[in-house]
């Protein structure tokens, strides 16, 4: 009786690494759709976690926004509840620019590179699905974006809970400020990783799509707050993302903030921001010309 035939080898995913003219293969046994999910997220994610300015932008983050933030916030707990809202407004002020920057260059390659290499058809022939290729490119820029949004926020929210057992009365919902926390930290990695998914897909030049996060992001930030102070309709800035996230955080941790609109309408121009991005990037993704 003759022996049976060796196993296959394994199935290994091939990933093309941003600047480079060959496809590196995934060290890695890949044995089903996790599998192969994981290894476009870490490949992705090591890529760019690596850049040399994703570095810089990440030290600089850490250094002048999120460690000052927590120091702050150490002293302005101690000395009462006057203090409690403009520490929560300075940390969420002070991550814009670092997450705008960090969105602008981690997600600009993020499926331009593909596009311009026309990897896309060696990423989803077989056995990659485009739902795998799709989940594992936005979660890699979430975790990236994560890195300064939401892993600061469980800390934040760790240090309220903390200084709060001191015996002191911190004048506000110490629960509430610490979900919150965390809750708007997770919606700002959330909706940037949308953001740069639908303009990384809509062209094959980086630098486009680097202009076009960046370029959104800032202006719909500025002109809208201009906008409402001369027209003096406070509804105008909700045209600005960040202004919505901020107005979320505001009446969610119980501070209230500077404007009378309640959290449930800029959570929802949130959530469909969300939609709309990846389902732009989905469509386009799906548009490319594949190797069925």
């Amino acid at each position: 009786m003759e022996a049976p035939p060796p196993p296959p080898p394994p199935t290994r995913a091939v990933i093309l690494e941003p600047g480079a003219s060959l496809y590196r293969p995934y060290k890695g046994e890949i044995k089903g759709m996790i599998d192969r999910t994981m290894a476009i997220i870490l490949t992705d994610f090591k890529l760019r976690i690596k850049n040399i300015w994703i570095i810089i932008l990440e030290i600089l983050a850490w250094l002048f926004a999120i460690i000052p933030s927590m120091f702050l916030l150490y002293f302005f707990t101690s000395l009462g509840s006057e203090f409690g809202f403009p520490i929560f407004t300075m940390y969420y002020s002070s991550l814009f620019i670092w997450v705008t920057l960090i969105c602008t260059v981690g997600g600009s390659r993020l499926i331009s590179d593909d596009l311009a290499n026309n990897s896309l058809t060696l990423y989803l022939s077989r056995p990659i699905k485009r739902e795998t290729y799709f989940f594992g490119k936005f979660a890699s820029i979430f975790l990236l974006i994560s890195t300064i949004s939401l892993l600061p926020s469980i800390i934040m929210a760790g240090l309220v809970i903390g200084f709060s057992t001191g015996g002191s009365d911190p004048g506000y919902d110490v629960t509430a400020v610490a979900l919150t926390f965390i809750g708007v930290g997770f919606l700002v990695s959330l909706v940037f990783a949308s953001i740069a998914m639908a303009f990384s897909s809509l062209t094959k030049n980086h630098l486009y799509a680097g202009v076009g996060i960046f370029c959104t992001i800032l202006f719909s930030s500025i002109l809208p707050g201009i906008l409402s102070i001369f027209t003096e309709n406070e509804y105008i800035s909700l045209i600005s993302v960040w202004n919505n996230l901020t107005i979320v955080a505001d009446k969610w941790s119980g501070f209230g903030g500077y404007t009378d609109i309640d959290w449930p309408i800029p959570l929802l121009i949130i959530l469909n921001i969300i939609i709309v991005c990846n389902a732009i990037a989905w469509y386009r993704i799906s548009k490319s010309e594949l190797a069925e």
